[in-house]
């Protein structure tokens, strides 16, 4: 622990309530000001500075130049096949890294925007027609038979 004057003892309190931190870390801030100045404040990134298990260069060179060779190879397969000795998600990772992966296949970049398309047309020269048959609707039948009601429905509808 830092020894702090007591006039500092005053500050350091107010800094606490101040910022609303606990001790721990305005003490943490105060040792790295002390030490570092201005450069003492800035964050420092929390990413492992070692990794132990982590894949070696020349590993990583053979597995990539393994895919290269054989181009359908996946990672478990090429671990297998070259009796490499390397985990299949490490492996798999190589690949996305040096993109050596298939993309996705998307299933539809862009919707057809039809009203420009119709708007172009001619009036009167694209049209859908449609024929319906009545006889199949059963609460229709009895009517249509006392009636004399048509058996069919002609539908004609322009596009536009």
């Amino acid at each position: 622990m830092i020894w702090l004057p007591t006039r500092t003892k005053t500050a350091f309190k107010a800094a606490v309530s101040c910022y609303d931190r606990s001790r721990n870390t305005v003490r943490k801030c105060l040792r790295r000001f002390i030490k570092h100045k201005n450069q003492g404040l800035l964050p420092l990134s929390r990413a492992p500075r070692f990794w132990p298990h982590k894949t070696s260069p020349a590993l990583e060179a053979k597995f990539i130049a393994q895919r290269k060779k054989t181009l359908g190879f996946g990672a478990r397969r090429l671990i297998a096949e070259f009796d490499l000795s390397i985990g299949h998600n490490a492996g798999q990772r190589l690949l996305r890294e040096h993109h050596l992966t298939r993309q996705r296949k998307r299933r539809h970049s862009q919707k057809y925007d039809l009203r420009a398309v119709k708007a172009e047309y001619e009036p009167f020269t694209r049209y859908q027609e449609d024929a319906k048959y009545l006889i199949v609707i059963p609460f229709y039948w009895p009517q249509m038979q006392a009636n004399g009601l048509p058996r069919f429905q002609y539908t004609i509808r322009e596009h536009s």
